[in-house]
């Protein structure tokens, strides 16, 4: 799609297969029933069926949309910290008691924090780290290597040991002794990383572990309880959402890649439920946020399709409560986000011991498996409702820039996005990728930045061009030579100020 070109100098920023079984959604739990999944880009599995129930609305935040905060458990207290909405110069924290139906007002941070991570330490101790601050927003903001400890009460705390690469939208996760991985991200340069540190609250001090098989930005991360941190999905080095799973062995620290999530996803979180399993909620698709909810079993290293949110949301913050449920709360749901929370029970609790939590029913027949998705195919066999997406029944709709029509388990039919990588624009008409003549930084729209682009390219007649860091010598070229000489010259300058004008 072409991008905006009315006011070019003022700013404007605006098939895979797979099949689940799961009993008819009624109430809480899980089984342990079996079902084939065919991935038609990755291996043929095996995965659990899911005796789920479905998410429940829980107490909504009281002052708005919640986006770019993280959420913990402290002692039976869910936690928010950080991001919308701001209170004077600070970030908001939102806290709900055990027991209680009011989310209370915490002390705000000390700055606009958006996007940083937190665990709770041995002690019982929020501990908060990187992010960046709202007022050096993407695609300038600046991300941190600082954090510190928070109480709702007193609020900030002392700081700990800086991290060793500052970074932003990385995936986080605490294991067993109560330490924090940060993992890919985007680094000080705005480039996604590989690189992995881990912090030991006992000794204050980060450490770098092995690196990331490929780097990875808005990525889910989660101890899996069997001495695995799980990095799952994120954006790779083009901005693309993928499905890939890598697993660190805490004991080798060594990664290796596991099975794949049966989508591509970023911005999902991830969070370990009360019955050991993986729950992988929301995330976009690179186009729009989604209500998938995908579920991975450590023991047995297969996945499942749980139920669908009730708000399609990203970037949520996530947490288990000491209730068995686990509570999805706000996060990015189009325009302005969503103050929302919801939550889903994962406890076990099976008094008659068929491997069926107590407020879970199975299927009686066809009818019961109804998914609501019309490309999937549904039908209950055995008890289990098994939902298979069928990319046959998502038509080519003729498109080239729209990318491949699939079946998604959670959005019916849908595509694939974009094909062209970032900074190239897609031409419908000719069905390639190209780049808009002036389009310095590559967002599909002429404006002032690129006006101040191209004085970093331009160098005068038969000069080669000396660019600043924001743009490459080769990008120079792509963007501003207008009569293909390899040159950024006054020809070239003319031609811009004609593109602006018209």
């Amino acid at each position: 799609m072409i991008g905006n070109q009315n006011s070019p100098c003022t700013r404007r920023r605006d098939s895979k297969r797979f099949e689940h079984r799961s009993s008819r959604r009624r109430a809480y739990g899980t089984t342990g029933r079996l079902a084939v999944v065919s991935l038609s880009v990755f291996a043929t599995v095996t995965v659990p069926a899911s005796g789920v129930c479905v998410w429940e609305p829980a107490p909504t935040f009281p002052d708005g949309p919640r986006t770019g905060a993280v959420g913990v458990n402290q002692d039976g207290t869910l936690v928010v910290l950080g991001g919308r909405p701001f209170v004077g110069e600070g970030a908001a924290v939102d806290y709900l008691p055990w027991g209680t139906s009011l989310w209370q007002s915490g002390t705000p941070l000390g700055e606009m924090l958006m996007q940083p991570g937190a665990g709770i330490d041995a002690s019982g101790r929020i501990v908060v780290f990187g992010g960046y601050i709202f007022s050096d927003h993407f695609p300038f903001f600046v991300p941190r290597t600082g954090g510190f400890l928070y109480d709702t009460v007193s609020g900030e705390g002392d700081g700990i040991a800086n991290l060793n690469v500052a970074r932003a939208f990385f995936a986080f996760a605490t294991d067993a002794q109560h330490r924090f991985y940060v993992i890919g991200g985007l680094d000080a340069a705005r480039n996604v990383t590989n690189t992995v540190e881990r912090y030991d609250p006992g000794a204050n001090m980060w450490t770098f572990l092995t690196s990331l098989p490929e780097p990875r930005e808005n990525a889910g991360a989660v101890y899996d309880g069997n001495g695995h941190v799980l990095v799952i999905g994120g954006a790779n080095l083009t901005g693309t959402p993928q499905s890939t799973v890598f697993s660190y062995d805490i004991a080798t620290e060594e990664w290796s890649t596991i099975a794949s999530q049966p989508a591509p996803r970023q911005g999902q979180a991830a969070v370990l439920g009360a019955d050991g399993l993986v729950y992988v909620v929301g995330g976009s698709t690179g186009s729009s946020e989604t209500t998938s909810v995908y579920i991975y079993d450590p023991g047995t290293g297969l996945w499942s399709t749980g139920p669908n949110l009730i708000t399609a949301r990203s970037n949520a913050a996530i947490a288990l409560g000491d209730d068995d449920y686990i509570y999805a709360m706000g996060g990015l749901a189009g325009v302005l986000g969503t103050d929302t929370v919801e939550r889903l029970y994962t406890g076990t609790l099976d008094s008659n011991g068929n491997g069926i939590p107590d407020a879970c029913e199975e299927c009686g027949g066809d009818p019961d498996c109804d998914d609501g998705v019309d490309c999937t195919d549904d039908f209950c066999d055995g008890g289990a409702c098994v939902f298979t997406p069928n990319d046959a029944n998502c038509p080519d709709d003729g498109l080239f820039c729209n990318g491949t029509e699939f079946c998604d388990a959670a959005l019916d039919c849908s595509s694939t996005g974009d094909p062209c990588k970032p900074g190239l624009l897609c031409n419908e008409t000719t069905t390639t990728c190209e780049r808009l003549f002036g389009d310095g930084d590559g967002d599909g729209d002429l404006d002032l930045e690129d006006c101040a682009i191209m004085v970093d390219c331009f160098a005068g007649p038969d000069a080669t061009p000396n660019p600043t860091q924001r743009i490459t010598a080769q990008d120079c070229l792509d963007a501003f030579d207008a009569d293909a000489d390899d040159d950024v010259d006054l020809f070239d300058f003319a031609s811009l100020q004609v593109v602006f004008v018209e």
